[in-house]
């Protein structure tokens, strides 16, 4: 098969990768809808204020983890030297698989999981009576300054040195920095589980989650090095009129470059993992 793109097998890929997914990752997902559920019914006797950011940040935490095992789970057989050859054999090019992949694991899984974690919440929001939700959470999502304003809060709880400046830090925060951030973040993550999962074999998710490990604790090193010969610098933030400035200036300079890291490695990981699938051997 060339690797040219054909849109009728492009088609035909796609609807075979639409209907595996239920199979495949359909418990993954029943699993990671119910975990909100079990807390709920849980916090009735806990009920207190502050809930509303709890809700929101699990809801991203267990969306990341859809994102990491999504591509073990829908493609885990794509690189078997025995189970592998059927996805090997199927009448679409290398390019038209990586494409119906990259759209199940960066676009279908997401959308999918947000929906149905969505609309759960909504139906436990709705609740009515002695309710541990108060409000309903796709208002926070769609909210751009609301998010911006739990960002802030939580940096500020955090650290001292945003004591005083949340306002200014709020303003930088805006609704297309946090959706760009969210899109860039997931296809980041999608993208290195999905190379992940073509190089190895067996435990493919487990093993790309040390190697992160093993990377962060790496720049760990490095950053609490840098710190220890950037003394001076870090001392000067204690100068009240340097520190607004400094802190805007750093935060949106780091910002900036995390976007930049962020999409040469989704791009690499990307590169790799078509590569990968283009001459994987069976």
């Amino acid at each position: 098969m060339n690797n040219t793109l054909d849109f009728n097998r492009l088609g035909k890929v796609i609807r075979r990768d639409a209907m595996n997914f239920i199979p495949n990752f359909g418990w993954s997902l029943v699993i990671l809808w119910a975990i909100p559920v079990v807390i709920w019914l849980t916090s009735f006797t806990f009920i207190s204020q502050g809930v509303e950011v709890g809700r929101i940040q699990m809801l991203r935490f267990l969306s990341t983890i859809a994102l990491i095992v999504a591509p073990a789970k829908l493609y885990k057989d794509c690189n078997d030297p025995r189970k592998g050859i059927q996805y090997a054999m199927m009448p679409a090019s290398s390019l038209e698989k990586f494409i119906s992949m990259f759209i199940f694991c960066i676009i279908v899984t997401p959308i999918i999981y947000m929906v149905g974690a969505v609309a759960l919440d909504t139906i436990m929001a709705a609740y009515p009576g002695k309710n541990p939700y108060d409000g309903f959470i796709f208002k926070l999502l769609f909210n751009a300054k609301e998010q911006s304003r739990e960002i802030v809060e939580a940096m500020g709880s955090q650290s001292l040195m945003y004591d005083g400046y949340l306002d200014d830090v709020n303003n930088m925060f805006s609704g297309f920095f946090l959706y760009f951030s969210k899109i860039i973040s997931v296809i980041l993550i999608s993208s290195i589980f999905m190379f992940g999962n073509m190089i190895f074999k067996k435990r493919k998710t487990s093993k790309m989650i040390g190697i992160l490990v093993l990377i962060f604790i790496f720049a760990m090193i490095l950053f609490i090095k840098w710190i220890i010969n950037h003394k001076d610098l870090m001392n000067n933030l204690s100068d009240e009129e340097l520190n607004r400035d400094m802190l805007i200036h750093l935060i949106r300079k780091a910002n900036y470059i995390s976007w930049m890291i962020s999409i040469i490695i989704s791009a690499v990981m990307l590169g790799l993992t078509y590569r990968k699938i283009k001459t994987q051997k069976y």
